[in-house]
C-alpha cells in the first residue's frame, strides 16, 4: 500500500511500478524495459490482460424523471464497491496470460466502501501466488484497520524543496518559483498550474481587491460557456479560492503564506479585523463546493454565492448570499 500526499506523483510512481512488475523483459533493478509489448500496452492504453485497475464510480439508482436524478448525482458519493471487489476476486481466480503474474490495482483505496473492503480481506491476507495488490491512498485513515494491517504500507517521500525546484526549472525556468509556490511546494501540482496559470492569476486579482470584484459580472461569464468548460473553470476557481482562503488563516496567525508568498496588500490589511471563524467557514463551503464539482447543478449559482459570501467579510457592507435551494 502505497500512502502519499495529493499531486505528490505517487500516480506516476504507480504506473511505473505497474509496467515493471509485467514487463516481460524487465531490467535488472526492477525497471521496466519500455519496449516489449506489456510495457506498449501499458504506457499507451493503460491496458494488460493480467491488470485490473479499480477506480470509484457512481452508484447508479433506477431511472427518475431526468431533473431529480441530476440533482441526485450531485450528492452521491464516488466510490469503489462491493460488485468491484467481486470482479477483482474473480479477475485474480483466473490463470495469468504470462509468466509475470496478475496485477491489482485500486486508486484511491480509501474510497472503498466497508462491504468492498470487507470481501477482499481474505485475498489480501492470503493472494494466490503470482498474484500481487498495489493500493494507492491519499488518506490511509479512512481505510479499515483490517486493510490496513494486512498490507505492506510504503509512505512515498514528498519531493524537498530543492529537488521539486530542479524539476520545475528544467521545464519553466523563468516561473519556476511561482509556480512551485501556487503548487504548495509540490512539483506535479506547479506542472497543473502552469496550465490554467493565465486564468489563475486573473481570478486571483479579483480576489486580492475584495471591494472590487463583482461576483454577478465573473458569474456571467461562467454562465456564457459550455457545460464542459463551465465545470472546468469552477473547478479551477474554487481551488484558486481555497487555497488564498488558507493563506489568509496562516496570515492571520502570523505565518507565512504557503501558497501566495505576494500576498495582496488590501487584503493583509483587513485581515485583522476580521474572526477567524469566518475565513474557516467560507473555506469549507468552498471544500464542499469543490467536492461535488462532477456534476455542479448550478455552477453561476456556487461560483456567485462563495463571491459574495467573500466579498462579504472584506467588504462587511455586502450582504451573505445565502445558499439557493437549488444548489
Amino acid at each position: 500500500m502505497l500512502h502519499a500526499e495529493t499531486d505528490s506523483g505517487a500516480e506516476a510512481l504507480l504506473d511505473d511500478l505497474c509496467q515493471g512488475l509485467l514487463c516481460d523483459q524487465p531490467e535488472s533493478n526492477g525497471f521496466a524495459c519500455g519496449q516489449c509489448n506489456s510495457c506498449a500496452g501499458i504506457a499507451h492504453q493503460g491496458v494488460h490482460p493480467d491488470l485490473l485497475v479499480l477506480v470509484p464510480e457512481e452508484t447508479e439508482e433506477a431511472e427518475e424523471d431526468a431533473e431529480k436524478k441530476e440533482k441526485d448525482k450531485a450528492l452521491k458519493k464516488r466510490q469503489i464497491k462491493v460488485e468491484d471487489a467481486r470482479r477483482a476476486l474473480a479477475f485474480v481466480s483466473l490463470s495469468a496470460n504470462s509468466q509475470r503474474g496478475k496485477l491489482v490495482v485500486i486508486k484511491p483505496a480509501d474510497t472503498m466502501n466497508r462491504e468492498a473492503a470487507n470481501a477482499l480481506l481474505k485475498m489480501l491476507e492470503e493472494p494466490p501466488q503470482g498474484t500481487r495488490w498495489l493500493l494507492l491512498t491519499y488518506q490511509p485513515l479512512r481505510l479499515p484497520a483490517t486493510v490496513r494491517s494486512r498490507c505492506l504500507q510504503i509512505k512515498v517521500p514528498s519531493a524537498t524543496a530543492e529537488q521539486a525546484m530542479d524539476f520545475l526549472i528544467e521545464q519553466y525556468a523563468d516561473r519556476a518559483e511561482l509556480l512551485l509556490a501556487r503548487g504548495g511546494g509540490l512539483p506535479f501540482a506547479a506542472l497543473a498550474y502552469a496550465d490554467i496559470q493565465a486564468m489563475a492569476e486573473e481570478f486571483l486579482q479579483h480576489l486580492g481587491e475584495p471591494r472590487k470584484l463583482s461576483a454577478i459580472s465573473l458569474g456571467e461569464q461562467l454562465a456564457a460557456l459550455g457545460r464542459a468548460e463551465q465545470r472546468k473553470r469552477l473547478e479551477i476557481y474554487l481551488k484558486v479560492l481555497s487555497h488564498f482562503l488558507v493563506d489568509c488563516a496562516l496570515q492571520q496567525r502570523g505565518l507565512a503564506a504557503r501558497f501566495h508568498p505576494d500576498f495582496p496588500t488590501p487584503v493583509k490589511q483587513v485581515l485583522p479585523q476580521i474572526p477567524p471563524l469566518q475565513v474557516l467557514r467560507l473555506y469549507q463551503d468552498t471544500r464542499l463546493a469543490l467536492a461535488g464539482i462532477e456534476h455542479p447543478l448550478q455552477a453561476r449559482l456556487v461560483l456567485e454565492r462563495l463571491l459574495l459570501n467573500y466579498k462579504q467579510i472584506f467588504s462587511p457592507s455586502v450582504p451573505v448570499r445565502k445558499r439557493d435551494r437549488h444548489e
